[in-house]
């Protein structure tokens, strides 16, 4: 695909949050990939509260951007004003939005100016298909195109009825976790007497993201004499936030109190991630997993859940492993095997460098604007 060069056309980037979570390091990562004369058109909107760690970076960048504090669920028909100011003012073409709340004032605002193209990036799984026949119908009549960020994504956006969806894969800024040098080896081989240190990355939902799987997966090795330590690194959600106190009230009944630490609002867990041995992703569902192309840009070995979207991403024995998803024992088995076979562990590293080089940001970056000059063809 030809590189697109010079300024994109006028567009808006619209998102309810700024918090510690994929969609939001994908747009943080993505506006500040773009080059000056890519970025001159663009202005991105958080609707609501921001992290102001993830601000700051993000208006590192050469784009607009503009926070305006809205109070959580709030309707005041004020922002949807501002909104239409905005669009008034600076004459964009497109609306790209980049979640539920976000679509919402985007389909709003393409009600009101018409000229608008609305796209809207489907970030996780089970997305569209909670979508009932009304929101389907406003959605197919007002977005333009729907982005699915990985082909399980994607089929789950058609079988659930969506139009116009096309494949623009996750991309990670490899600058972010390369290090000057790149060992041949993983950690695991250079340093054999470390405790081993098993991170992961993700939103405090365990439900989801599967942190009490690790647990599970910890008290089984200690078990069987393996120590490890573990991270987990996120953020609560804002309809769970009992789950780092349940997570907690795990750790002490299985006695890990000791080797288990729960970091919430990290808004950058880059060093995290180098810091681990492996990284481990044990998500009970998951339409991508942007955490596991961070840890092998970063020469981590990877066990994740074997989902449809890790899947598109691991190759099971060659670049990482998947375990069964929900199942402690598995889990605690592939994490032994890479602690076992540290030679196995260091050729994970070297392919997981040649798929996470495949997925670099402005491979993402580059496909979002030829999708935009394509709508505004």
């Amino acid at each position: 695909m030809q590189r697109p060069s010079g300024p994109s056309p006028r567009i808006v980037h619209l998102i309810s949050s700024l918090g510690v979570g994929g969609a939001e390091r994908l747009l943080v990562d993505f506006v500040r990939a773009l080059d000056v004369a890519q970025a001159r058109n663009v202005t991105v909107v958080v609707m609501n509260e921001a992290d102001p760690a993830l601000l700051e970076k993000l208006r590192e960048g050469p784009a607009q951007v503009l926070a305006w504090n809205r109070p959580r669920g709030s309707r005041d028909p004020r922002y949807l004003g501002r909104l239409l100011k905005l669009t008034s003012d600076t004459r964009p073409t497109i609306i790209h939005a980049h979640n539920r709340g976000s679509k919402m004032w985007a389909m709003l605002a393409k009600l009101a100016q018409p000229r608008l193209r609305v796209v809207f990036t489907v970030h996780a799984m089970n997305v569209a298909s909670g979508y009932g026949a009304r929101h389907r119908m406003l959605h197919n009549a007002l977005v333009d195109r729907t982005v699915a960020i990985s082909r399980a994504v994607t089929r789950e956006c058609e079988e659930s009825g969506l139009r116009n969806v096309v494949l623009i894969p996750n991309g990670v800024d490899l600058s972010r976790f390369r290090t000057a040098e790149e060992p041949l080896a993983c950690r695991l081989e250079r340093e054999p007497d470390r405790v081993p240190l098993l991170v992961t990355v993700a939103r405090l939902v365990h439900d989801i993201k599967g942190q009490d799987v690790l647990i599970e997966a910890a008290a089984l090795l200690r078990a069987r004499g393996t120590p490890v330590r573990i991270r987990l690194v996120g953020s609560p959600s804002r309809d769970q936030p009992e789950t780092p106190a349940l997570l907690a009230s795990l750790v002490e009944r299985h006695g890990l109190a000791d080797s288990v630490e729960i970091l919430e609002g990290v808004s950058d867990a880059a060093e995290h991630i180098r810091d681990a041995d492996i990284c481990v992703v044990p998500s009970r569902q998951e339409g991508f997993g942007l955490v596991i192309l961070e840890a092998m840009a970063a020469g981590v070995p990877v066990v994740a859940s074997r989902l449809d979207g890790p899947a598109e991403l691991i190759s099971d024995g060659i670049n990482g492993y998947l375990a069964h998803a929900g199942d402690p024992g598995d889990l605690a088995d592939k994490i032994a095997r890479i602690l076992e076979d540290r030679p196995a562990a260091s050729r994970f590293v070297q392919e997981g460098r040649r798929t996470a080089a495949a997925h670099d940001i402005e491979v993402m970056r580059d496909a979002y604007l030829t999708l935009y000059r394509t709508l505004t063809a």
